[in-house]
């Protein structure tokens, strides 16, 4: 047949080249050159390139609506038009040229998604089933009669872009069936009362409301790419998300707060779970990974903010006319922010901070208003004489001092003295120290000591109490060769004693009760020279999946995932294992200098909610150990409830078990057996743990 073609973007390429093959292509219709790129050069769609070099003649008018362009198109004797994403609506005068009329190739399952853009409004409202639709034209927004279909699922991980590539391989193979099979289809009119819209996407259609689900966002960030970019702001800008995973997390931060979700995963908190940026883009910068854009964004006043919301608070109350809480919650955070720098940075003077804080107002000021009252406020706060008085009584005034919750306060000193309780409340909100493993299968840790010196110009020091252990004073661990040969692992010192006091030995069966994302696992594998087996469980499947990925980069291969909780797999390994650890889920009150927003959102009863779960762990991880075999239970807290007293019940009795306290270890375990490391002590993480032994 003679085939008129309209199309203008590369979705409409493969289908132009199926025509080419099996029709005559008498003109191909495209939109005009347009300027394009950061140079705005002019620049030819891709069905003009690709016309041209084929020999097609090419038209590209501005609008088909004005008078001759039917007469004009009628002297090229088409038997009949393809429109492939042409990107204007053809009047019915055009519509009407051909012989046989026009034919659509719609990227979904019509009468759904009519419209400019339904690949990605399918993925933003979560579909996981699209298609194609041929259909007969008429004037209206794709309402025509339907003649062929085919359906493809959308892939859970699956961008606009990924998707649009993938239907438009589709999208020919249709059309083509479509012009074989003209004379026997039976055009069928659409229902519609089944029809959505699908509009042409705008800038601000990619803007991420964190206040939304976590999936919901990420469904966002797949149908935005590659355009328009779903976009946060941050303190340094807008931030293009280019890829993104949810996380389910029962926590209660405010959305837009940055939440440690397991070792070196940052997230960020929304209306419903966690966000995990994976690909991002700083303004007028590159795309890169967000772990990257972590390590040079300018983040250290959002945790600071963060360490000291409390004492902020208190600074801030006498120059407010309302309660802080009381306020926007956009508001409040502009303010806590440059308080923040106030107080606490002197690289930035204070005229500039409020001049910052004030332009952030007016860009995100839905209403006048917001912008004067910050300035009014700050002014205010930067005249103050002084802080205003603490309160009267010693544990409050200890905890806003310190930026603390009463009851994490009130317990501290209760328990350790004020003084003691203090220094560990400040050293909670000092910036933690990057520490990392040496992968002792691979190299020792002053050979690679010495090539990070030589090859990264990186500054390190030997850990004091893991022989296995470097600080980082200089450099980027992420970005280093070593790294991604897997010689060197992301972990805490205090959390890397917690595998040697399991101390595994090579040849046993090991079980990880809790052992996502594996930072723990690999170290047990490393520690038993990848000779023996481990049994890594955890109930979080898509956070269990990163084990095997650590294992793969560490050369290690005795790690076997197993998706489920301890209490539902036990059984399995029943009196068999040689070592059990369970590094039980917690209130996380000891990693608090890297998790700074968890102070805010725990409550006393927390800890009695999670003794529950941790004993029900703990009584199934027991059930493993063989007569003689060892289990190790730890903590990333301090607090008794989540240590003494769930131990207590398998102590309890006249039962097989008995504490087991090393000798010799790096730190002495305390008269009832526990291991503590403190941050104000130690340097560390806050840790608790203690080993047990099953009598033979």
């Amino acid at each position: 047949m003679r085939v008129l073609f309209y199309g203008t973007p590369e979705f409409a390429l493969p289908t132009f080249e199926a025509l080419l093959e099996r029709h005559t292509v008498v003109a191909a219709i495209t939109q005009p050159d347009k300027p394009a790129g950061r140079g705005q050069r002019v620049t030819p769609p891709p069905v003009k390139k690709r016309a041209e070099r084929a020999g097609v003649p090419v038209i590209q008018p501005t609008r088909l609506r004005e008078p001759g362009w039917p007469e004009r198109l009628a002297e090229l004797d088409a038997d009949i038009a393809v429109v492939v994403a042409f990107g204007q609506i053809l009047p019915k005068a055009v519509l009407d040229v051909p012989r046989r009329g026009s034919i659509n190739v719609h990227a979904s399952l019509l009468p759904r998604y009519r419209g400019a853009a339904p690949i990605a409004w399918a993925i933003m409202r979560g579909e996981t089933e699209t298609g194609i639709t041929t259909f007969q034209m008429d004037p209206g927004m794709d309402t025509g009669a339907l003649l062929l279909s085919e359906s493809t699922p959308i892939g859970p991980d699956e961008t606009a872009g990924e998707l649009s590539v993938r239907l438009s391989e589709i999208g020919a193979r249709v059309m083509i069936r479509t012009l074989d099979e003209l004379d026997s289809l039976a055009p069928k009119p659409q229902d519609h009362a089944q029809a959505t819209l699908a509009p042409r996407l705008k800038k601000e259609d990619g803007w991420l409301r964190l206040g939304d689900p976590a999936r919901e966002l990420v469904n966002r960030v797949r149908g935005c790419n590659p355009w328009p970019g779903a976009s946060v702001m941050t303190p340094a800008g807008r931030l293009i998300v280019w890829r993104a995973a949810a996380v389910p997390h029962p926590g209660t931060a405010a959305p837009g707060t940055l939440v440690l979700s397991g070792p070196g995963a940052t997230c960020v908190a929304t209306g419903s779970g966690l966000l995990l940026p994976v690909e991002v883009q700083p303004e007028s910068r590159k795309p890169m990974a967000w772990e990257e854009f972590l390590r040079g964004a300018r983040l250290g006043p959002v945790y600071g903010t963060l360490r000291w919301r409390r004492h902020l608070d208190w600074r801030l109350a006498p120059h407010l006319n309302r309660p802080l809480d009381k306020l926007d919650p956009w508001v409040r955070t502009v303010l806590r922010l440059t308080a923040y720098q106030l107080f606490f940075l002197d690289r930035v003077p204070r005229w500039a901070a409020v001049d910052e804080a004030v332009s952030l107002a007016k860009l995100k000021a839905r209403k006048p208003g917001p912008p004067e009252f910050v300035n009014a406020v700050l002014r205010s706060l930067t005249r103050a004489a002084g802080p205003p008085p603490l309160p009267a009584v010693p544990v409050e005034a200890a905890a806003v001092r310190c930026s603390f919750p009463d009851w994490i306060a009130a317990r501290w000193i209760a328990r350790y003295g004020q003084p003691e309780a203090e220094a560990l409340m400040l050293a909670s909100n000092e910036r933690p120290p990057t520490t990392m493993r040496v992968n002792l299968l691979r190299i020792t840790r002053e050979a690679l000591a010495g090539r990070l010196r030589d090859e990264e110009l990186a500054s390190t020091r030997p850990t004091a109490l893991a022989p296995e252990g470097l600080l980082i004073d200089r450099g980027a661990v992420g970005r280093w060769a070593a790294f991604a040969a897997g010689w060197c692992t992301i972990q805490d010192e205090a959390s890397m004693l917690v595998a040697r006091l399991l101390d595994p030995q090579p040849g046993d069966l090991v079980a990880d009760a809790c052992a996502a994302p594996g930072t723990k696992a690999t170290h047990l594998a490393e520690l038993m020279r990848n000779r023996g087996r481990i049994v890594a469980m955890d109930p979080q499947a898509a956070r269990l999946k990163l084990v095997p990925k650590s294992a793969a980069r560490l050369g290690i291969t005795i790690i076997e995932p197993r998706v489920g909780g301890a209490a539902a797999l036990a059984g399995r390994w029943k009196g068999k294992c040689d070592r059990v650890l369970v590094d039980a889920p917690c209130s996380n009150l000891g990693v608090l200098r890297r998790n700074p927003e968890v102070k805010w959102r725990r409550t006393e009863e927390d800890l009695r909610r999670l003794q529950d779960k941790q004993r029900t762990i703990l009584e199934a991880a027991a059930s493993m150990v063989k007569p003689g075999g060892r289990l190790v239970y730890a903590t990333c807290s301090l607090e008794p409830d989540e240590n003494e007293a769930v131990v207590a019940t398998l102590l309890a009795g006249h039962g097989p078990w008995q504490v087991d306290p090393p000798e010799g270890f790096p730190v002495a375990p305390d008269a009832a057996g526990y291991v503590r490391l403190f941050p104000h002590v130690h340097g560390t993480d806050g840790f608790t743990a203690i080993r047990l032994q099953k009598r033979p």
